[in-house]
């Protein structure tokens, strides 16, 4: 099939590549690479790294409803270690850090069972992930954090496919960018299309 990986360039020069089954460091030369050892045979959802690239951030996402998922943070190019306790029964797709204040990091994810989009946010790095209500008035199949304003924490955009409604053998799927100012509290879309 078709696999399109996260990656980060860290500090170092060196690129990380979230996979299914862990994560692979490749030399600033791209000649060598590593795996990294704490994380092996967990599928690496998503990575992000801060403005300096001294801090790069990951975040695993096993499909198994008990399985706890959380992130990992590699400091200097160090291995990555586990943050927190992490959750269970949720199957992250996006991790983000805001530039303007790097322990603000947003995650978006589907819970299993239940297929329910749902949206976190941490405000000490990653270590505590606190799910906040996610209703933009309309149901959402997966959403995906778009952005962040560079200059305003509280100011995030996301990317929601909607649940299609009316013909269930539509191909569409309706999409909508909302946003929010007040650090993912709330959300109002900002822009749509119904395909």
């Amino acid at each position: 099939g078709v696999f399109d990986p996260p990656f980060v360039v860290n500090g170092t020069a060196q690129l990380q590549l979230g996979l299914f089954d862990g994560l692979s460091t490749l030399a600033p030369d791209r000649c060598s690479s590593s795996r990294d050892p704490g994380l092996e045979q967990n599928f690496i959802a998503d990575l992000d790294v801060n403005e300096t690239g001294d801090v790069v951030l990951a975040v695993s996402s096993s499909g198994s409803a008990t399985a706890r998922n959380r992130v990992y943070r590699s400091m200097a190019g160090s291995a990555f270690a586990p943050l927190g306790d992490g959750v269970p029964g949720v199957s992250f797709s996006t991790l983000e850090m805001a530039r303007s204040l790097p322990t603000r990091v947003y995650l978006t994810g589907i819970t299993s069972p239940g297929v329910r989009a749902v949206f976190y946010r941490s405000d000490d790095g990653g270590v505590t992930l606190n799910e906040l209500p996610f209703d933009p008035g309309f149901s959402v199949r997966t959403a995906y954090v778009a952005g962040i304003d560079p200059t305003n924490a509280d100011v995030v955009y996301v990317r929601a496919q909607r649940t299609p409604s009316g013909d269930a053998d539509s191909q569409t799927t309706p999409s909508s960018l909302l946003r929010s100012d007040d650090g993912g509290m709330s959300f109002h879309e900002v822009a749509h299309t119904d395909d």
